[in-house]
């Protein structure tokens, strides 16, 4: 019976030795995990200050860390070409009021509401036209632009174009305004 009683012992000794490692490895790790908290706020604070300094220093070139300051600057202008040429592949603009994206085609900032004036170069296809005004594209015998709201002239071809003074276009009248290209009332 001791036989018995030795593995016993034995197997008892050797779980309350792996409990005991165990807990130990437990509690090493939960402190590990600490350390790594404080270095990384203390890289935090690094990075906080370093551009603290930047921002009070950058204008400096005096100072010991002139030449990483005047590289810092260097790389943001870099940053800033480099969006811009992702702006204009995107077919986006920046709004000059508040710096954010704003889509093709939009007339007005998405966050601040900014009226957005760009100057696109106007491409014509061989079916349609442009509204002189906003840029939208319409069709050929429109009279009036769908984006902006502007009466438009007639196109040369067009039915509207050819028709006379008095005329009907597809049952409707068509005015002397029209037909003249007179578009002072829009």
């Amino acid at each position: 019976m001791s036989f018995f009683n030795k593995i016993g012992k034995t197997i008892t000794d050797t779980s309350k030795d792996l409990a005991q490692k165990a807990k130990v490895m437990s509690e090493i790790s939960s402190l590990n995990g600490q350390v790594q908290a404080e270095e990384e706020k203390i890289q935090s604070l690094f990075i906080k200050i370093g551009k603290q300094y930047y921002e009070a220093n950058k204008m400096n070139a005096d100072t010991e860390y002139g030449e990483t300051l005047a590289s810092i600057t260097a790389s943001f202008s870099k940053i800033d070409e480099l969006t811009e040429a992702i702006q204009v592949i995107k077919g986006a603009a920046i709004c000059s009021n508040c710096g954010a994206q704003i889509p093709e085609g939009a007339v007005f900032c998405p966050e601040c509401g900014t009226k957005n004036e760009r100057e696109e170069e106007i491409v014509v296809d061989a079916e349609g036209r442009v509204c002189p005004e906003c840029g939208t594209e319409v069709a050929v015998d429109a009279l009036f632009c769908g984006g902006c709201g502007k009466k438009l002239e007639a196109s040369k071809g067009s039915a509207i174009g050819d028709a006379a003074k008095g005329d009907t276009v597809d049952g409707d009248a068509v005015d002397s305004d029209t037909v003249d290209g007179d578009t002072s009332d829009a």
